[in-house]
Parts: C-alpha cells; sequence; structure tokens
C-alpha cells in the first residue's frame, strides 16, 4: 500500500510540474477562478510558476530515485 501511495505522490508531483512549466497560464486560472474577472497574471507570476514546475519536477524524481533505492 506504501508502494502506491508513493507513486502516486511521485506522479502527482511530476504531472504537476510539467503543466506549471508547459502552460502556467493554467495555473492562474485555475488558482484564480474565482477571485479575479478578466485578470492577466504578471511576468513575474509566470516566472515564479515555471520555477516551482522545475522544483516539482526535481523532487519527483529525487524521491523516485530514494524510493527506488530503499526499495520498501
Amino acid at each position: 500500500m506504501e508502494v502506491i501511495k508513493e507513486t502516486l505522490v511521485v506522479a502527482f508531483l511530476l504531472i504537476s510540474g510539467i503543466v506549471m512549466i508547459i502552460n502556467p497560464m493554467f495555473v492562474w486560472k485555475v488558482d484564480h477562478y474565482f477571485t479575479v474577472k478578466d485578470g492577466e497574471p504578471t511576468d513575474l507570476y509566470i516566472q515564479l510558476v515555471r520555477i516551482l514546475g522545475v522544483v516539482c519536477i526535481l523532487v519527483a524524481v529525487i524521491g523516485g530515485l530514494i524510493f527506488l533505492i530503499h526499495g520498501r
């Protein structure tokens, strides 16, 4: 059961990171759907979302490798 949870966490982080890098506007829309009407994100927001996407991918890869090495 732990393996399934770990795999889901790694997959979620990996997919989230990819979406953040490829389509930061989607993240903006999801994040501000109920609070902003016809708003646009700043360039800083777009850059920070992409950086966070890279961090998510790195954490997913490192976490996946740790789970594989320690193999429960």
